[in-house]
């Protein structure tokens, strides 16, 4: 049985650590907890900088998503007209940008790698765009696109 902190987490940890100057402390599981995470947008942008090119298939659902995953594809790509005709719209700018802001959080919460998503023409006008891009970015989403 465990006690204390494994207990409450529900797993063996191998030491606590406490550092002066930075967050309280961190578990030790295999790296101290309080190293920064890399996020999926420091990761696309690590692809970015690789030589060739990043071939990322496009998903509308998170079943599509983690096949692309699996195949060893480096990105997923959120198709907006996937997205739409999974909703039972044709990709005529009939989707919200809620509505695309949830399916691209589902994909990047199911799958490992970068996601970049479709965000139509950024649904409106500058301040629109600010909040389209923080919206998505709130998600895990790795990168999007805007047309216009």
């Amino acid at each position: 049985m465990l006690f204390g902190i494994e207990g409450l987490l529900g797993l063996e940890v191998e030491s606590v650590h406490l550092r002066l100057g930075g967050p309280p402390f961190g578990l030790m599981l295999g790296r101290p907890l309080w190293e920064e995470e890399m996020t999926q947008s420091s990761r696309f942008r690590r692809l970015l900088q690789q030589d060739g090119m990043i071939v990322a298939p496009g998903a509308y659902d998170c079943i599509t998503a983690k096949l692309i995953e699996q195949a060893g594809f480096a990105a997923v790509y959120m198709t907006g007209a996937g997205t739409a005709a999974s909703l039972g719209y044709p990709d005529f700018g009939l989707v919200t940008m809620s509505e695309m802001v949830a399916n691209a959080g589902r994909l990047a919460a199911a799958v490992e790698v970068p996601v970049v998503a479709d965000a139509d023409t950024g649904y409106g006008n500058e301040i629109n765009v600010f909040r389209t891009v923080r919206e998505f970015e709130s998600r895990g989403v790795a990168g999007i696109h805007i047309e216009d």
